[in-house]
């Protein structure tokens, strides 16, 4: 926990947070999503700093006009909003009328042959769409799976966040030095779930994300490699109708067999990492943009290409080479440094 947080604030975050779940409850499931998407609207205008950083980035990646990036920010605010109180909405509706009333599930067969075969599956989604629904599906229609998560900075809503999770899931696993408890579960053929689609900082490997150099994860492809699990990319995505959902589940990115150690877990990493971007084109209001994945990979590349000019000026280097210029090139449509 940050050493800067009192008592007093995290009571305060922890008896807001119940007060308005508490309304949710009691009021009709319509009416409080469409408050939900209200708050979203509203913090999208009020956090003007962060939402142009978030802008920067749909421009960047995408290609978009700022005109439709701030549409898009504006969607997935919206949907990091809804995240709060889905969960409990969804659980109540399914409790009334049935899983099959509320989602359509795609490739369900990959996720049963991996599980007939006795393997363990690391399920590879990221921060899109329904996630936070991710443990009520699973546990009715497949089995409780372990979930990586980050203890959240406020003590009180941590424990209460894992009471809450632990209904549909088998437990957690922290996000910090979790690697060995992770294995052992995958071993025994467990499910564990984890949200890959953040910077990975200095522990990553840098490659492309939608174009653009971003820190990725390594889990999935040690996990895959090392201890034989089936990788298995999965997206809850939001369809039109009230609290209807769509479970994509996608073929097990197996490792190459062509290829050996380090490469083949970096082409797993890889090929889960195209596997989000092709979900992201296809509905990007539903990711998680406000979160700048791409920042620090950046940050690094330019300092490097600094450190070189500099190198090159000290030389009596005339010019800068081409191979700075290709670094630099992302830039030129806005970095997001702080």
């Amino acid at each position: 926990m940050s050493a800067a947080r009192g008592t007093l604030r995290n009571h305060l975050e922890f008896w807001a947070a119940k007060a308005v779940l508490g309304v949710l409850r009691v009021l009709p499931g319509r009416l409080s999503l469409a408050l939900l998407r209200g708050v979203g609207s509203l913090a999208h205008r009020l956090n003007g700093a962060r939402r142009k950083r978030a802008v920067e980035c749909v421009v960047r990646a995408l290609g978009s006009s700022p005109t439709e990036a701030d549409r898009i920010v504006r969607a997935c605010t919206q949907s990091m909003v809804l995240s709060l109180g889905e969960p409990m909405l969804f659980e109540r509706a399914v409790a009334q009328h049935g899983l099959k009333a509320h989602l359509e599930i795609e490739g369900a067969e990959h996720l049963d042959a991996a599980l007939a075969a006795g393997r363990g599956v690391l399920l590879a989604t990221a921060h899109f769409g329904a996630w936070e629904c991710f443990g009520t599906i699973l546990c009715e229609r497949f089995k409780p799976v372990w979930a990586v998560a980050r203890p959240i900075d406020n003590p009180l809503l941590d424990e209460w966040v894992r009471k809450s999770r632990a209904r549909t899931s088998a437990g957690t696993i922290d996000k910090d030095g979790g690697g060995m408890k992770m294995a052992r579960l995958l071993r025994k053929g467990e499910i564990v779930f984890a949200l890959l689609d953040q910077n990975a900082g200095e522990s990553g490997v840098v490659m492309d994300f939608l174009g653009v150099p971003s820190s990725h994860h390594r889990v999935a492809g040690a996990m895959a490699t090392r201890f034989g699990a089936a990788v298995i990319p999965a997206y809850l995505r939001r369809e039109p109708g009230h609290l209807r959902f769509r479970l994509i589940i996608e073929p097990a990115v197996e490792p190459d067999p062509a290829l050996q150690g380090d490469e083949a877990a970096l082409d797993v990493v890889r090929r889960v990492s195209d596997s989000l971007e092709g979900q992201v084109r296809a509905a990007p209001g539903q990711w998680l943009w406000l979160h700048d994945r791409w920042k620090r990979a950046l940050r690094e590349m330019r300092r490097a290409a600094r450190r070189k000019r500099e190198g090159q000026a000290a030389a009596g280097s005339a010019s800068a080479p081409e191979d700075t210029q290709c670094v630099e090139a992302p830039l030129s449509k806005g970095t997001n440094e702080a």
